[in-house]
């Protein structure tokens, strides 16, 4: 397991998946430190079969709100819970190794070698667009499918110790029994 501490997410994140692919484990998951989970939801992450699959914890918000982009129109999760979805946030995040190959990405210099920048952040029509979301419309203009996972509970720690705690799934039915 690497850990790797920084002040760029993206680059650090850039730098794992250097490290990742350096050896022959088939699927890269990302945890981020301030995002507590149910073990059983780990479980979930590493069986599932999508090439990129993500659990959709809190934002540290009030009211909540949830770090997901989802295709307009109706929302539907497959048999097994699995909501398509555009994008899904790294902080609980599994990537198959074959998606890494299947994206053109620049490269930076690193003390350690060139870098493939697979996370990076970028301007777009004047917004911020944060690494996790870069790298998931690389993904799915590469044709990759991205799902989420409804169903998992998390807890998301900030800084000064408050926890916000939720389960996506569970509030996306609130909101629809609230809408009718």
């Amino acid at each position: 397991m690497d850990v790797l501490a920084g002040t760029y997410i993206d680059r650090a994140r850039s730098i794992l998946v250097a490290n990742f692919l350096k050896g022959d484990a088939d699927d890269l998951v990302f945890i981020d430190a301030d995002v507590g989970f149910e073990p059983e939801s780990l479980v979930r992450l590493v069986n599932t079969t999508w090439p990129i699959v993500g659990g959709i914890y809190p934002k540290k918000t009030e009211p909540p709100e949830w770090p997901v982009g989802l295709h307009p129109g109706e929302i539907w999760a497959d048999r097994d819970g699995l909501v398509d979805v555009w994008m899904v946030p790294t902080g609980f995040l599994r990537i198959n190794r074959a998606v890494f190959g299947q994206l053109d990405v620049p490269t930076f210099a690193d003390p350690s070698g060139q870098i493939a920048a697979y996370f990076k952040t970028e301007i777009r029509d004047g917004r911020y667009w944060g690494e996790d979301v870069e790298f998931c419309r690389l993904a799915r203009e590469a044709g990759i499918p991205i799902r989420a996972i409804a169903e998992m509970d998390f807890r998301h720690v900030a800084q000064d110790g408050r926890v916000y705690s939720g389960n996506w799934g569970q509030w996306l039915r609130e909101q629809m029994k609230e809408a009718a």
